[in-house]
């Protein structure tokens, strides 16, 4: 994300892209939201589902 922000901080000196540098800011800053969000939401499903949770056994019977 530091690179897509210095990238568009490099394109400030060409003034006739003035106009895609507002879409581009618009999708930097969605993209830098979207990662964040996911992190969040992968927190919480570390905490809400253990990982090495035992399994229940689905068969009773015994080999013969």
């Amino acid at each position: 994300m530091e690179a897509s922000w210095g990238l568009a901080e490099a394109l400030l000196a060409y003034p006739q892209l003035a106009d895609l540098l507002g879409e581009r800011h618009r999708i930097i800053g969605n993209n830098w939201q979207n990662a964040a969000t996911a992190q969040l939401i992968a927190r919480y499903l570390r905490r809400a589902v253990p990982v090495h949770a035992p399994r229940r056994a689905t068969c009773t019977r015994r080999p013969s």
